[in-house]
């Protein structure tokens, strides 16, 4: 009894002397919905593609699946998506994988089943895009840009990246170069601008940073210095402005903040001093004019503002006072004149401006009052400096 199949795109018609006796429907993903008799023995396929010619193969099955032959997944089109060489029963030999336009996009070998390393992958325009060869036991990957020059070349050992690699620009200038083992960047990492200049470099025990990492500005200067210890920031950290003065300076310990950091202004002058603990605000903090004299003066418990908060001015008279809880304004704040004299009282609750609000003269003299509710004004009166109500 004479096996047949007739192969048309995506759909194989299998026939017993000339009866139809299964149909097979393939995805784009090579998955199979068969229907009908199970196919044992050697069947001679015909194939028919996107032109109407067709070609014939002989295949051999064991059970309802291919045992010898060249199993092929087709586009809608009807042209060859992927071609896979089977041997007894599992994938022996070479396989191909093609773009919609017909063009080789990838070719390689599987053994038992299994992809070997030797492989290549091409860009469409036919230019080999990714080649994958051995030399003894190791495995020399490279890639290239679409005109051919070198982007990346690399060794693998036992299917991980295991030695030194390097990444180019399309210029052809380096881009980073390291050292794998077993997977993992070990030993001395740098990265380049396109100019040829260093960028970031440092070093790497068992994949994690250790030590010092610096970064640098395209004109070679410290652009930042971080220390390291098991893939944490650990120690001390330092942010440069391009002119070489500290932007910002700190410590971490196992990945957070902990101590005093200080942010400057490009001049040197200070900024701002805050005071962290295990990775969040806790403890005064300090804002500066850009003169240097003291502008804020306040105080964090676990990220939030708490406590005591004062706002100066340039002559270090107090112009704002009051108290935060839990991120909010609580309680009473009171708002001065440089000479000294209140300018201002309110109270606030959870956030929001509750209960009576004055404001005055700098003689003095009630100028405003206000009722607050839960944020929202009740009443207002406002006063002439003769203290006289204005309508």
């Amino acid at each position: 009894m004479a096996l047949t199949s007739i192969r048309n795109g995506n759909e194989e018609t299998f026939f017993r002397d000339g009866e139809k006796i299964a149909k097979w429907i393939f995805d784009e993903d090579g998955n199979i919905k068969k229907e009908g008799e199970i196919i044992d023995g050697e069947v001679e396929s015909i194939f028919i593609d996107n032109n109407g010619v067709e070609s014939s193969e002989k295949f051999i099955y064991v059970n309802n699946e291919i045992y010898e032959g060249v199993f092929r997944i087709y586009y809608p089109d009807k042209k060859i998506k992927q071609e896979i060489t089977f041997k007894e029963g599992t994938a022996n030999g070479y396989i191909k994988i093609y773009y919609p336009s017909g063009k080789l996009q990838f070719e390689g070998i599987y053994k038992d089943g299994e992809p070997k390393w030797e492989s290549k992958t091409y860009y469409e325009s036919g230019q080999l895009q990714i080649e994958k060869t051995m030399d003894a036991k190791v495995g020399l990957y490279k890639s290239y840009y679409e005109d051919g020059k070198i982007e990346m070349e690399a060794t693998y050992k036992n299917g991980k990246e295991y030695g030194p690699y390097k990444i180019y620009y399309p210029n052809g200038k380096l881009k980073i170069e390291g050292t794998n083992k077993d997977g993992k960047k070990e030993g001395l990492y740098r990265v380049y601008y396109d100019t040829g200049l260093i960028k970031l470099e440092g070093r790497y025990e068992d994949g994690k940073e250790e030590g010092l990492f610096t970064l640098y500005f395209p004109n070679g200067k410290v652009m930042t210095e971080e220390n390291y210890h098991n893939g944490k920031r650990h120690g001390s950290v330092k942010i440069f402005y391009e002119n070489g003065n500290i932007k910002s300076e700190g410590e971490f310990v196992e990945g957070k903040e902990d101590g005093i950091f200080k942010n400057y202004l490009e001049d040197g002058s200070l900024k701002l001093e805050v005071v962290y603990k295990d990775g969040r605000e806790n403890g005064y903090y300090k804002m500066f004019y850009k003169t240097g004299e003291l502008k804020v003066l306040g105080n964090y418990k676990d990220g939030k503002e708490d406590g005591e908060y004062k706002l100066f001015y340039r002559s270090g008279k107090i112009q704002v006072q009051g108290q935060y809880k839990d991120g909010k304004e609580d309680g009473l704040f009171t708002m001065y004149y440089e000479s000294g004299a209140v300018k201002a009282k309110e109270t606030f609750k959870n956030g929001k401006q509750d209960g009576i609000y004055k404001a005055f003269y700098e003689d003095g003299k009630l100028m405003e009052e206000r009722l607050y509710k839960e944020g929202k004004i009740i009443s207002l009166k406002k006063f002439n400096e003769n203290g006289v109500e204005v309508k």
